[in-house]
């Protein structure tokens, strides 16, 4: 292998580990640039005409008449979304990325219980008779008031 080959192998390796993490200076470390060297890497590689291919290769846009190919497709740029937090990460971005993957997966939020509404639950009631009951828990109540008291 020549020099040549041995660079585009890296500029290829880096695009590819971009595509899945999202971070530049983390794919190139993946593609084993030197760490003093990462920076001007990857100034140098956004423009290099490898990394472009790879890059355009990955985003080659599915059959649209295939309702799985484009939701699959769709779900990975949306999760793409979701997880960067490289450079121009936006957090609306990341947690708008996550709503349209919960609408797509049918994944539905958890349901907020207001405690103050004045609705009440069912209460079970550890006895056969209820008066017993409102008997037990009008004495529990005067002991926690006077112990209160205290």
């Amino acid at each position: 292998m020549d020099a040549v080959d041995d660079v585009k192998e890296i500029y290829t390796r880096y695009a590819q580990a971009f595509i899945k993490t999202g971070n530049k200076q983390h794919a190139a470390r993946i593609a084993g640039v030197d760490p003093e060297l990462i920076d001007e890497f990857v100034e140098r590689a956004d423009k290099h005409p490898d990394v472009l291919q790879v890059l355009a290769d990955d985003f080659q846009v599915p059959d649209f008449d295939d309702l799985d190919d484009t939701k699959t497709w769709v779900l990975e740029r949306l999760a793409r979304e979701a997880t960067y937090r490289g450079p121009g990460a936006n957090q609306n971005a990341r947690i708008n990325a996550l709503d349209k993957i919960a609408g797509l997966t049918n994944i539905q939020p958890a349901k907020k219980v207001d405690l103050n509404s004045g609705k009440g639950g069912l209460l079970l009631v550890p006895v056969s008779d209820p008066k017993d009951w409102e008997e037990a828990a009008k004495k529990s109540q005067e002991e926690l008031l006077a112990s209160a008291r205290d």
